[in-house]
């Protein structure tokens, strides 16, 4: 798969090389894609700041999640597939619950020392901040806001992704 900047995802055949879909819904360039773990679902995140949700058998448009408020930069899926999460050039990483279609959890990450400071989401639903003692984590979960100091570099979220696991 590959987002363009001619507002659309192309699935690819890896064997023949041939283009086998193109997706279309975006209104500016697509930025990330990213497939489920069993094949069954793409997300696509770019410059119109959404994210689309297709079904990669049909290429049917699913769900459409909004709540970033600047490009969305990389996409991955967690859990089976059941969330998604986003991270955008708003500086902000969300999870979403895709069988609600609702954003779960935020996460924010601030710079500090001359540098910009990342989270990584893994499949197995933690997430890292890089190295950097001035750094602050910030999970925004069911309405409030936690800091989570970045010494304590792995967080899990619950099976349930609700909560934030020490």
């Amino acid at each position: 798969m590959s987002g363009s900047y001619d507002k659309t995802v192309k699935v690819w055949d890896a064997s023949s090389l041939s283009l086998r879909r193109e997706l279309r819904g975006h209104s500016r360039y697509v930025l990330a894609v990213a497939i489920s773990g069993n094949g069954a679902l793409i997300a696509s995140g770019g410059g119109d700041k959404t994210i689309r949700i297709w079904d990669s058998k049909t290429g049917q448009e699913i769900a459409t999640l909004v709540g970033h408020t600047n490009d969305i930069e990389s996409l991955c899926f967690l859990h089976g597939g059941r969330y998604l999460v986003s991270s955008s050039e708003d500086k902000t990483l969300r999870v979403w619950d895709l069988q609600t279609r609702q954003q779960v959890a935020q996460v924010f990450a601030f710079s500090g020392g001359g540098g910009t400071d990342y989270l990584v989401a893994r499949q197995d639903g933690r997430f890292y901040a890089t190295p950097g003692a001035e750094s602050l984590v910030k999970a925004k979960v069911g309405g409030r806001t936690e800091a989570v100091s970045a010494e304590f570099k792995t967080r899990r979220f619950s099976e349930d992704g609700i909560s934030i696991i020490r």
